[in-house]
């Protein structure tokens, strides 16, 4: 049997490596090939979402599939994500998101982007980012996945309190600020 075997293995791996053309070309055309990748749109399902729930039953292998599970953005989620923010993302990112604080200021190579300037981004690519990291932000896993939810509520706040119009301030608040000469 292991003589048969053996015999038979050099065979098999001639013939990966003739289907493969021995460069890589099997798994170049494997990266090329039509996908949906995560995250990005797809006309095949009524949603326009390529990625999919799991089907009912199914195990996830981790806990990273909570994610997927939103929470409504309630002011105490808020209040948390505001807590973790400051505590974690302001030193680079500043206390509003636009990426100017002190430790911002030595990193002229690849300085921390501005959350207003971030163009469209989903609110999973920034919990995706919170707890895997991009370029140079490193990741942090440790924060839990509720307040990673609370922390893209609070991006969102912040982006808001940004660009908002007058007319989304709250009576009292709108006349405060037109007394004051803002605009």
């Amino acid at each position: 049997m292991r003589r048969a075997l053996l015999c038979v293995l050099p065979g098999w791996l001639s013939a990966c490596h003739g289907v493969q053309g021995g460069d890589g070309e099997v798994l170049m055309r494997m990266y090329e090939q039509k996908k949906v990748k995560p995250f990005a749109p797809s006309p095949v399902f009524a949603d326009g979402h390529g990625m999919r729930m799991p089907p009912a039953g199914t195990v996830p292998r981790d806990a990273e599939l909570e994610w997927r599970v939103k929470p409504p953005f309630t002011a105490a989620l808020l209040e948390k994500g505001r807590h973790r923010f400051n505590i974690v993302c302001a030193a680079c990112h500043g206390h509003l998101g636009d990426g100017n604080s002190r430790v911002a200021t030595h990193m002229a190579l690849a300085p921390p982007p501005s959350f207003h300037t971030l163009g469209e981004r989903t609110d999973e690519h920034l919990f995706a980012v919170i707890g895997k990291g991009f370029g140079l932000m490193p990741a942090f896993p440790d924060i839990s996945l509720e307040e990673r939810w609370g922390i893209v509520g609070y991006v969102r706040a912040l982006q808001l309190s940004q660009h908002a119009p007058l007319s989304m301030a709250p009576p009292a608040e709108r006349e405060r600020l037109l007394r004051e000469g803002m605009p």
